[in-house]
Order: C-alpha cells, then sequence, then structure tokens
C-alpha cells in the first residue's frame, strides 16, 4: 500500500513537473511571437461611405475583410474578402493571395449580402486579379508601435509610400 502512494506522489510529481515546462513553453512562445499576430482594424471613408478593413494575421496567414456601413441599418456589411499567405524578413512582409471573395455585384458595386468566394488558379480569381489592377503578390514593410500597426506598399511602383492609400495605420483589437 506504501509502495502504491509513493508511486501515485511519483507519478503525480511528474505530470505536475510536465504541465509546469509546458506552460513554461509556452508563455515563452508567446513572448516570441511576431508582434503582427492579432486583429487589426482601419476605418475609412470610400466614396463618401464609412468603410473599415480587418485584417487578421497568424504567423503564417492573413485574412482582409473589407466592409462597409449600411447607412439605411447603420449596420456593418461585408464588401470584399482576401486571404493569403505569408512570409516575413525583417520588415518586408510578402502576401501571396491564396483567395478574393467578393460581396457586391461586380457590374453595379452594389453590395449582394452574399460574399462568393474564388480560390487561386480558378479563372474567375485570374479574371478579378486581372482586370483589378492587382498583383497577387504584395509586399509591404511594415512597422508595430504598441498597439498600432502600420503597412506601406508602393502600390504604384514610383519608390515612395507617399500616394493616397499606400501607408495604412491599424489598432489592435
Amino acid at each position: 500500500m506504501r509502495n502504491l502512494k509513493i508511486k501515485s506522489l511519483f507519478v503525480l510529481g511528474i505530470m505536475l513537473t510536465a504541465l509546469i515546462i509546458s506552460i513554461s513553453s509556452c508563455s515563452k512562445d508567446n513572448a516570441n511571437s511576431p508582434d503582427y499576430i492579432g486583429t487589426w482594424i482601419a476605418s475609412t471613408s470610400m466614396d463618401g461611405t464609412d468603410a473599415k478593413e480587418t485584417l487578421t494575421f497568424t504567423s503564417n496567414s492573413v485574412t482582409n475583410l473589407y466592409q462597409i456601413k449600411d447607412a439605411s441599418t447603420n449596420a456593418w456589411v461585408d464588401y470584399m474578402k482576401m486571404k493569403g499567405s505569408i512570409s516575413v524578413n525583417k520588415q518586408l512582409m510578402t502576401v501571396t493571395l491564396t483567395e478574393i471573395g467578393l460581396a457586391f455585384d461586380i457590374t453595379t458595386g452594389e453590395p449582394t449580402a452574399t460574399m462568393t468566394t474564388y480560390k487561386a488558379g480558378s479563372p474567375l480569381f485570374d479574371m478579378i486579379i486581372s482586370e483589378s489592377g492587382q498583383s497577387i503578390t504584395i509586399q509591404s514593410e511594415y512597422s508595430v508601435s504598441g498597439k498600432i500597426l502600420t503597412l506601406k506598399t508602393d502600390d504604384n511602383g514610383d519608390g515612395d509610400y507617399l500616394d493616397e492609400g499606400e501607408s495604412v495605420t491599424y489598432t489592435k483589437q
């Protein structure tokens, strides 16, 4: 009976040690996580309509959701969504688009309330990329200061970030 208690205490001690080590390693992982991981929001106006952009980063992917405010209901309505893989080298973030979702009529621009998604390599994905002038690969300089993320993207290739929309500031949620 005494040996059973000692064995039980020994197993309990090993389990507690393993738990402490795993908690310790998890907190170290969190301390070393990239500073861009999380959800970030930027508010803007798009042709007089309130809009917001929500970026959600993991260590290797991003989801970008654009929403507009419905003036009649004051509710946020999904408008467009992009997903992609990311790689980061110092302060340079490279996003490769893997999916585009549209919740608007391509002809009128009016919201449809239904998000239709197109995966990379599909004919409609390629058409949307081609007609929008957007590249499948996007490079941005990023910086994080506290709860502020700044992304700078030279959209027109002129070597600076001075043009409208090339430097965007997001707040962490």
